[in-house]
């Protein structure tokens, strides 16, 4: 009988994807009994968070035992004897369980590794850009299966392992990267709001997926002459003001964007009516005022259609911040929407 199973630790996201790592281990586990006697094969990774965890990945068996370390079974390395392995990067022959339990009853591991009826063990670290990363285990019903064992074999397995999650994990650098570029494409680098083209493509999952929106415009009322008397330094701190005024008042789950050089967007999915929408706006408006940017305008819509064009509702709301400008600025104007 074949078991077999695999979880993904936090922190490896490289266990995420459909991976050749798992592919690899099930080579092993398929090919290798002939130079390397086994009953279980398991492996193990180490995962650094705060405390360094060491978990059971992936894990199969030729025979049916009591399973004790199932794979997500996880301890912090510290506590296990895995922790010296790891240091000395060097592969570990347990002859006898029973006898290793003896000589030390407080392994919390060892007691379940003979819980389920293994006899002998072998583990070999894996080693990535010169840290262990994990450990791949081999183990036995049987009392003395390694003893001899040559780790030539062993040691070429592991070879194999460390050369798939170094590719794994360049892939996942790699990946990394791409979104963290894309992501500052689309973000304003002062402010960290998004810009006019990272907001169309964060909408563009909204057109319809709501049927309440808030739709706000908000521009600021002196930009130029905070520029013109203080320096672009005081210009660079009123729009830090006006973004801290904006995100004070939305949610999370809001999107707001700095679509130009004073003018600020907000776009709230299940804002439900216009008098909320409309005490939003007015607590944006007097955050802004008492601080460093001077005073702003704003527009604001509201809509209760579904299937409605969040982009319409934009445009929509910067007429009606036009309107605010018209009544001589630092004020509100908030409107059921047209469309």
């Amino acid at each position: 009988m074949l078991i077999g199973d695999i979880v993904h630790p936090p922190h490896y996201n490289w266990w995420v994807r459909k991976d050749p790592i798992s592919d690899v281990l099930g080579v092993f586990f398929e090919s290798f009994d002939a130079q390397i006697p086994y009953d279980v094969v398991a492996y193990s990774s180490i995962d650094d968070g705060t405390v360094r965890q060491v978990w059971q990945v992936w894990r199969r068996s030729k025979v049916s035992v009591e399973q004790k370390i199932h794979v997500g079974f996880h301890l912090p390395l510290h506590e296990t004897s895995l922790y010296d392995l790891a240091e000395s990067q060097r592969p570990r022959v347990i002859d006898d369980t029973v006898q290793y339990l003896k000589e030390r009853p407080e392994s919390v591991g060892t007691q379940l590794v003979v819980a389920e009826g293994i006899r002998s063990s072998l583990t070999h670290p894996v080693v990535v850009d010169g840290a262990t990363v994990g450990f791949l285990f081999f183990s036995s019903i049987y009392v003395g299966t390694y003893r001899g064992v040559g780790m030539k074999s062993v040691s070429s397995m592991v070879k194999i392992l460390e050369i798939v999650i170094t590719q794994e994990l360049q892939q996942q650098k790699l990946a990394a990267d791409y979104e963290q570029q894309a992501e500052a494409a689309h973000r304003d680098r002062l402010t960290g709001l998004l810009n006019r083209r990272g907001l169309e493509l964060a909408l563009s999952s909204e057109m319809t997926s709501q049927r309440h929106y808030g739709a706000i415009f908000v521009d600021m009322d002196k930009m130029k002459p905070i520029n013109d008397t203080r320096g672009h330094s005081a210009g660079d701190a009123a729009l830090l003001a006006v973004t801290t005024g904006i995100r004070q008042h939305v949610r999370d789950r809001d999107f707001v964007a700095r679509v130009g050089g004073d003018e600020f967007v907000a776009v709230l999915p299940g804002v439900t009516n216009l008098t909320r929408l409309e005490h939003i706006c007015e607590s944006i408006r007097a955050s802004i005022e008492t601080g460093a940017a001077g005073t702003v305008s704003i527009g604001a819509v509201h809509s209760d259609r579904m299937g409605v064009s969040v982009l319409d509702l934009i445009a929509e709301a910067d007429e009606a911040m036009y309107e605010s400008k018209r009544r001589g600025g630092n004020c509100t104007t908030v409107r059921p929407a047209r469309s």
